[in-house]
């Protein structure tokens, strides 16, 4: 078994392993449906940010690594957009139908940022 790094995904074994549990799944057009935004789609593109969040690294992702990192940058696009107090977008109501609350508001920080450092740290493939 090779182990480069301490993390449970970072070792041949893990990332074979993490290879044949998704075998045949269709992640990457799941991913791409949800991101391709739809008036009132907010929960289905949060929903898909959080698998990016958890699956978007290089030796788990069980979709086209060649498509991730376009996958994480839509998904921030829409995320930030979606908390964005000085939009244009009529279309855009996410913070209006939460009352502005900040909990959300910190909620969807939150994965942004997530989403960034994964962006940013991951390898290039």
């Amino acid at each position: 078994m090779g182990a480069w790094d301490v993390n449970p995904w970072d070792n041949d074994s893990a990332a074979d392993w993490f290879s044949l549990a998704f075998e045949g799944m269709s992640i990457d057009s799941k991913i791409e449906r949800a991101l391709k935004y739809k008036h009132d789609n907010y929960d289905e593109v949060r929903a898909a940010a959080y698998l990016l969040e958890v699956l978007g690294i290089s030796y788990i992702w069980p979709g086209e690594l060649d498509k991730l990192d376009g996958h994480i940058k839509k998904a921030l696009e829409i995320l930030k957009a979606m908390i964005d107090t000085n939009s244009d977008d009529k279309d855009m109501d996410f913070l209006e139908l939460w009352d502005n609350d900040p909990e959300i508001i910190s909620s969807v920080e939150k994965q942004i940022g997530r989403l960034e450092i994964l962006l940013n740290s991951n390898p290039d493939y």
